[in-house]
């Protein structure tokens, strides 16, 4: 990817909640057993550091000449700012001002969906410094256009991205661009000029890291009741509208009264404050109204990693059913390393990855009858979804942190 070798890598990320944590945590971690040969400064925010301290008991300091941190001040973060493209010059400022500061020569950007438009602009950095950056969301390719029919809101923005993604792969300051989107790359290097310039990272899974012996924080799972002819679906993560928590209670209610008595449901993790008191008014009203229908369990509180191994292992299904989500899920890596199956979308990189290392059922989730037909296959057929978990074991192992740092830091190596 690099044509010349660096000497000095600054990594930017002003952001705290999502990837965030799990990513600066594992390149930071790598950095502590390893030598790379050029010096790594990460400038990310008091949050994120905060975050990373607390819920991972890892304290972020240097380490003599390899290892540099910046922590941005509060009124250095861009979502200060209300206007998307006012937070993309802020961080593209932050990325120019900490390049000068710590004389680095070149800045990754762990979130580069942000930086279309400075970079479309052709915004360029002094002394020959270059800049490059992790693409989340390039939803413009096949598996974003061929499960639905697409709406003229939708097209547009899809012409807005390709021409945006056009003219920052011309910036001369860009090296590369790193896409946890398998299928981009390809589409990248047939549709655009400097297309070569996008590479696969995979995302991690830390299931494996994840998977020993329960402790007292874990113990509360086995008091989760399921009735030994129940099938158990888990719903985990954060729980928030577009995670399609409500489309699941919707689901259960297009179920026969037969099947949904068959049903267990765990929604484990925190609600988002748009949607607590109308996601437990409903679940309340589900119980009142279906006596003997599914049993449904919430958990609404942080969750530490170790209570998703434990859950996954109690569960017979994962439950996935995001309302047409872009970019990758730690939700399906999840499952493929615990070798559960999932009912997901048939969109985008999700429905992609589902198909292609079968991992379960995709479906149109966004529609109430056609996740409850799903919920009806796996009631009716659990062993079909469970017998080849060879796909599952290919994904899970793609997906090993291991993979993911090697990959990360081998793009700034000189070939």
């Amino acid at each position: 990817m690099a044509n010349t070798a660096i000497k000095h890598l600054l990594i930017l990320e002003t952001g705290s909640v999502g990837h965030s944590p799990l990513y600066i945590r594992l390149l930071y971690s790598y950095l502590l057993h390893n030598r790379l040969p050029f010096k790594v400064t990460f400038a990310i925010s008091s949050a994120l550091k905060n975050k990373i301290e607390l819920e991972d008991n890892i304290q972020l300091s240097s380490i003599a000449d390899r290892v540099d941190l910046v922590f941005l001040e509060e009124n250095e973060i861009p979502n200060r700012f209300s206007k998307p493209w006012k937070q993309a010059m802020a961080r593209w400022g932050l990325m120019k001002k900490y390049l000068d500061i710590r004389s680095a020569d070149h800045g990754h950007f762990l979130n580069l969906d942000h930086l279309q438009l400075p970079l479309a602009l052709g915004y360029t950095l002094s002394s020959d410094k270059t800049v490059s950056g992790l693409l989340f969301r390039p939803s413009i390719h096949e598996p974003y256009r061929s499960t639905i029919r697409l709406s003229i809101k939708d097209r547009l923005l899809m012409l807005r991205k390709r021409f945006l993604y056009s003219r920052m792969l011309k910036n001369p300051c860009l090296r590369f661009i790193f896409t946890l989107d398998q299928c981009f790359p390809a589409f990248a290097k047939k549709t655009f000029k400097n297309g070569d310039r996008v590479y696969h990272l995979p995302d991690p899974s830390l299931y494996d890291e994840n998977t020993a012996a329960m402790t007292n924080e874990d113990h509360w799972i086995n008091s989760i009741e399921v009735h030994p002819n129940q099938t158990c679906f888990l719903l985990f993560g954060f729980l928030s509208k577009r995670k399609g928590i409500f489309i699941a209670l919707q689901a259960l209610e297009h179920l026969a009264p037969e099947d949904s008595a068959r049903v267990s449901i765990i929604f484990a993790g925190k609600l988002s404050e748009e949607v607590r008191e109308s996601f437990i008014s409903k679940v309340s009203d589900y119980r009142e109204h279906h006596k003997n229908g599914a049993h449904i369990h919430y958990e609404d509180r942080y969750l530490p990693s170790s209570n998703f191994a434990h859950l996954l292992n109690k569960c017979d299904f994962v439950l996935a059913p995001y309302q047409r989500f872009t970019g990758s899920s730690g939700v399906l890596l999840w499952a493929a390393g615990a070798k559960k199956p999932v009912i997901t979308q048939n969109y985008g990189l999700l429905g992609y990855l589902t198909h292609e290392h079968q991992l379960g059922i995709s479906t149109d989730t966004t529609d109430p009858k056609k996740l409850a037909g799903a919920l009806k296959e796996c009631l009716d057929n659990p062993s079909h979804y469970r017998s080849d978990t060879s796909g599952m074991e290919k994904l899970h192992q793609l997906s090993s942190p291991e993979n993911f740092v090697e990959t990360f830091y081998s793009g700034f190596m000189e070939l």
